[in-house]
C-alpha cells in the first residue's frame, strides 16, 4: 500500500587503432525493440512464478508482491502485450488476474460474483490500482469479468467520496481517514472515465469529472505542478512521478470522452512541468525502493499515451532518452535495472516493483528513429566524465582533454549500410577547438573545428556529413592530437547519428 511517501601520447595512429578496435564495449545506443523484448523476458524469467501465477516481491523469491504492486506488474504484462501482440503475454493477462484472485478471496468475491462483499484492504488507492488495471484488461480482451471487476471495485471506492472535508475527494483509507491524495483520486478518475464509455453509463463520466476537478483545484497549482496530498488539514507539496503520470492519464481520459481542449492543455502543462520538477539533468529521479520504485513506470505509461494516442509528440524524445539511459545502465549479466537509471544497478537484491519501472518505459515508448549516444557512456581513453556545468544531456559529459593519447570511442549500431550524418554536441568554454574524427579506423575529418561557445554551460553542435557506416556495429572516434590548429579543451556531450 502507498503509505507516507518521501522521498539520486599518441603519435602513431596505426598503433592507436590496433589498440582501440580490439576492445569490445557495451554499445551506448538508443534502445531497440529487441532491447524491449529482452527487458520483458528478463522481468518475467526473474520474478514471475508461473505455478502460482504471481510475481515475487524481489530477486530473493522469499515472498510474493504486495497487493498494489501486483496490479502494477499486471499493467506491465499488458504493456508488453500491447507492444508485441504476443500470445504468451495475452495468456499472462488472464493468469496474473487468476493468480491474484486465488490468493485474495474477498477480491474474488467482489470481482467474480454478484454477491455483496467487504474488502479486507483498508486502502482505497490499493483497490483503485486493481480497478484501473481491470478496465484496461477489459479494453484489451473484451472479457466481461474484467469490466465487472472494474465497476464493482470503483463503486466501492467511490463510496468514500466526501465533500465535507477539503471540498471533495475520495478518502485514502476506509477507516480513520485523514488524507485525500492524488494516488487514490487520479486513478479513480481514469477508471470512471473509461467505465463511462465501456458500459456505457454517463453517470461515471460525471463522477470522473468531479474527481478530476477536485484534484486539479486542490492538489495542483492549476498550471502544471501536481502535489501529493492533503492530510489532517496540511497540504503536502511533495512531487512524485506517478502523481504527474496519473493526473496526465486522467486528463487524457477525459479529453478522450469529451473532446474538451482544456483537459489536453492540463495534460500538456503537467507534462511540461514534470520534465524539470521530477528529473535530474533530464532523467527521471530516483524515488527509492518500496512503493517509490514503481513510480517512474506509471509516469512513463501515461506520458507515452499523451505523446502517441493524443498526438503530443514533443514528449517522445524526452521519454526515449530516459528509456535509453535506463537500458544502458542495466546490470551485467542479468539485465536488471534498479531505481537509479543513471548508474548501473548495484549487486544484491532488486525489487520487482523497482525493476518494473524500466521495463514499463521500454514497452510503452516507441523506439527512436534517430540514435543519440551519450559521450559519458562511450569508451574513454585517458579521459574522465564530469557533471559540473549545466545544460548537458544524459548524466554528464566527457570533460576537458587537450593531450595526445586522449580520445573517446562511440559504439554505434545502424540498421543498414550507407551514408550518415554525425552530429556532435559540445561545450567550448575555452574557445575554438579541433579534433580528429575517425569511423571504423579510417580518418573522416582530420581537423574538425568546434567553435567556442562562450561558456562551459553553453552548448552547440557540429555536423559531419556523408560518413559511410556498415550495417550493424561501428566505432566513431573523436581524438585529440597536438598537431591540430586549435588545441583548446573541449567538453563532449553527445553524438547523434542520422541517416542521410
Amino acid at each position: 500500500m502507498l503509505k507516507m511517501r518521501w522521498l539520486f601520447a599518441l603519435s602513431s595512429f596505426s598503433f592507436l587503432f590496433t589498440l582501440v578496435f580490439g576492445i569490445t564495449t557495451l554499445p551506448a545506443h538508443a534502445f531497440t525493440s529487441s532491447d524491449a523484448d529482452t527487458a520483458m523476458q528478463t522481468y518475467v524469467n526473474t520474478f514471475y512464478d508461473s505455478n502460482a501465477k504471481y510475481f515475487y516481491y524481489d530477486t530473493s523469491h522469499s515472498k510474493y508482491n504486495d497487493f498494489w504492486k501486483e496490479a502494477i506488474s499486471w499493467d506491465i504484462v499488458m504493456d508488453a502485450y500491447q507492444r508485441t501482440n504476443s500470445a504468451t503475454y495475452r495468456q499472462m493477462i488472464d493468469d496474473v488476474y487468476d493468480g491474484f484472485m486465488a490468493r485474495n478471496s474477498d477480491m474474488s468475491t467482489a470481482c467474480n460474483t454478484s454477491n455483496s462483499f467487504t474488502l479486507s484492504n483498508n486502502y482505497n488507492d490499493d483497490i483503485g490500482w486493481w480497478a484501473k488495471a481491470s478496465i484496461r484488461a477489459y479494453e484489451i480482451t473484451g472479457e466481461s469479468r474484467y469490466e465487472n471487476c472494474a465497476k464493482r471495485l470503483f463503486d466501492s471506492i467511490y463510496a468514500y467520496w466526501d465533500t465535507s472535508t477539503y471540498g471533495g475527494g475520495i478518502w485514502w483509507t476506509r477507516t480513520n481517514p485523514t488524507q485525500k491524495n492524488v494516488a487514490t483520486n487520479a486513478p479513480a478518475a481514469i477508471t470512471a472515465a473509461k467505465l463511462a464509455v465501456d458500459l456505457p453509463d454517463n453517470s461515471y463520466l460525471s463522477k470522473a469529472e468531479a474527481i478530476y476537478s477536485w484534484v486539479k483545484s486542490t492538489l495542483t497549482n492549476g498550471s502544471g505542478t501536481v502535489y501529493d496530498d492533503y492530510d489532517s488539514g496540511t497540504l503536502h507539496t511533495w512531487q512524485f512521478t506517478y502523481n504527474y503520470g496519473t493526473f496526465i492519464g486522467a486528463a487524457d481520459a477525459l479529453y478522450h470522452d469529451t473532446n474538451t481542449s482544456s483537459y489536453l492543455t492540463d495534460a500538456e502543462n503537467a507534462a511540461n512541468t514534470s520534465m524539470t520538477a521530477v528529473t535530474q539533468n533530464g532523467i527521471l529521479q530516483d524515488e527509492g525502493t518500496g512503493d517509490g520504485g514503481g513510480f517512474k513506470g506509471i509516469y512513463a505509461r501515461y506520458v507515452a499515451e499523451l505523446a502517441t494516442t493524443y498526438h503530443q509528440s514533443q514528449y517522445l524524445s524526452f521519454l526515449q532518452k530516459n528509456a535509453t539511459v535506463a537500458w544502458s545502465n542495466r546490470r551485467s549479466p542479468d539485465n536488471l535495472i534498479n531505481t537509479n537509471w543513471t548508474t548501473e544497478a548495484p549487486s544484491g537484491t532488486i525489487e520487482t516493483h523497482a525493476a518494473g519501472s524500466a521495463v514499463a518505459i521500454l514497452q510503452d515508448v516507441p523506439v527512436d528513429n534517430i540514435t543519440a549516444y551519450q559521450a559519458e557512456n562511450g569508451t574513454l581513453h585517458s579521459l574522465s566524465t564530469e557533471a559540473i556545468y549545466s545544460g548537458y544531456h544524459g548524466t554528464g559529459y566527457v570533460a576537458g582533454w587537450n593531450k595526445d593519447g586522449q580520445w573517446v570511442d562511440f559504439s554505434v549500431s545502424v540498421p543498414t549500410s550507407g551514408a550518415y550524418r554525425l552530429i556532435l554536441r559540445y561545450a567550448g568554454g575555452a574557445g575554438n577547438a579541433s579534433r580528429y574524427i575517425y569511423a571504423n579506423g579510417k580518418g573522416v575529418v582530420n581537423n574538425l573545428s568546434f567553435p567556442g561557445t562562450g561558456s562551459w554551460s553553453s552548448y552547440s553542435t557540429v555536423t559531419v556529413y556523408n560518413v559511410n557506416l556498415n550495417a550493424g556495429s561501428n566505432t566513431i572516434s573523436v581524438i585529440y592530437n597536438s598537431s591540430l590548429g586549435s588545441k583548446n579543451w573541449l567538453n563532449l556531450d553527445e553524438l547523434t547519428v542520422v541517416a542521410q
